[in-house]
């Protein structure tokens, strides 16, 4: 990064914590069509670089917790 990183770039990580936490404490979060197989064995042909590929979609299914007190 060097002398001109960004000032701001810790507390943009401590929130986008913050909003992670906050959504898990107040929705249930599942797989809604069962865990994706992300395996690289025959997807060679979606690689872009040796070590990204294309992920297959990963939907999930947001409940809302219902807590009592």
């Amino acid at each position: 990064m060097g002398p001109r990183g960004c000032i701001g770039r810790y507390l943009a990580y401590m929130e986008m914590r913050l909003c992670l936490t906050r959504l898990f404490w107040l929705y249930d979060v599942e797989s809604a069509d069962g865990a994706p197989d992300w395996s690289m064995e025959g997807q060679i042909e979606n690689m872009k670089a040796y070590s990204t590929w294309v992920k297959p979609e990963l939907k999930v299914r947001v409940i809302p917790v219902q807590r009592r007190g």
